[in-house]
């Protein structure tokens, strides 16, 4: 599952995202969903309001090359997945 906690970027993150424009420059393509029970792959991220709940610690950078990961996002559930598979570690 991806369940995913926001915070600002700090030590507490575990992951760097930056949301990308250019499909093709993206490691992974995301779907996100508002139910949880959906996020059961890395490419589809549900959001959680819970620390402890969530698989993910993550911020969002305005940097991509401070970024551990770039990502697309799609609104299209079969259009996600990865770019970049030796990315998928950080997942």
């Amino acid at each position: 599952m991806t369940k995913l906690y926001r915070v600002d970027c700090s030590s507490e993150a575990d992951l760097k995202v930056y949301v990308t424009d250019a499909r093709l420059d993206a490691d992974l393509i995301v779907f996100e969903t508002d139910d949880q029970w959906l996020a059961t792959e890395p490419e589809i991220w549900y959001y959680t309001g819970k620390m402890s709940l969530a698989d993910r610690v993550v911020c969002f950078t305005d940097s991509r090359w401070e970024a551990d990961l770039v990502i697309y996002e799609t609104n299209i559930q079969l259009d996600a997945g990865w770019v970049d598979p030796t990315k998928s570690h950080l997942l």
